[in-house]
């Protein structure tokens, strides 16, 4: 099965997937369930399906318009539970704008997703994944320094990412309920 990744507006790659046992599959099945349990409000709509990108260890989750969420397996595997519901929380809100409001996709800003998204995990949680998403970012050119030498503008991508996710991170601390 193939599977595109879309990120930054000019990001689009393809990935395939990766078989995993049975057993495996329902492990992280499992973990999702549990972290959709941290939530502090029932949903205002039905749980989206969850999709797992298997063989993709970096951070990545997204809504997809017809319901369903795709989160990467490094999150699901690696993650807390607290942090995991975060990131579900965050793709709910994603979901709720477009399903409930009747739009074709979410055009708020992510912070303003992530306030919502502090409602229904709290703001700890979300503060955490978003901390977990700038260190990876900030990482991510001494991991790969030859392409970010090359590739200059890769380098900036992960600059703006990570001072936009810093920009978030001070807006949740700052607005979330206390």
């Amino acid at each position: 099965m193939i599977y595109v990744e879309v990120g930054m507006p000019t990001t689009i790659r393809a990935f395939r997937s990766e078989a995993r046992s049975e057993e495996q599959k329902e492990i992280y099945q499992n973990k999702i369930k549990r972290a959709t349990e941290l939530f502090k409000k029932p949903l205002e709509m039905p749980m989206p399906k969850c999709n797992i990108y298997y063989g993709i260890d970096k951070p990545l989750a997204f809504y997809w318009p017809g319901h369903f969420i795709t989160v990467s397996e490094g999150i699901v595997r690696d993650w807390s539970p607290d942090e995991l519901a975060a990131v579900l929380a965050h793709e709910i809100s994603h979901a709720k704008e477009t399903k409930i409001r009747g739009k074709s996709r979410d055009t708020r800003s992510h912070w303003q997703v992530d306030l919502e998204s502090e409602e229904l995990v709290g703001k700890k949680a979300v503060i955490s994944c978003l901390g977990r998403l700038r260190t990876y970012n900030r990482n991510f050119c001494a991991k790969n320094w030859l392409v970010c030498v090359v590739f200059p503008v890769v380098a900036l991508q992960q600059l703006f990412s990570w001072y936009e996710l810093d920009q978030r991170i001070k807006k949740v601390e700052y607005l979330a309920a206390r």
